[in-house]
């Protein structure tokens, strides 16, 4: 529970408590959602473009979690980019 008093009081313990305020634009960074949309996409993405490969050529010596990483981090980073210059 949040308890805001009013600027310039001093509270119980003497510390005087400062006004909340809110950011305009929700608090999120610019950036954020469309890195994490991205990692989730690309992530998926990787994933199942090797698991695919692996069906076509009969079988696999791995598994196909580096491609999901991989494509994790390039849609990460193209997720930011684009939310970045949309958001200018």
């Amino acid at each position: 529970m949040l308890i805001v008093s009013p600027p310039n009081r001093r509270l119980e313990n003497g510390i005087s408590a400062q006004p909340v305020t809110q950011s305009t634009k929700g608090g999120i960074p610019k950036g954020t959602t469309g890195a994490i949309v991205g990692a989730v996409v690309g992530g998926t993405a990787g994933y199942l473009f090797l698991l695919g490969g692996c069906e076509r050529s009969g079988g696999c010596a791995g598994t196909a979690v580096p491609g999901a990483i991989i494509g994790a981090l390039v849609g990460g980073v193209l997720g930011f980019a684009i939310e970045r210059l949309a958001r200018r």
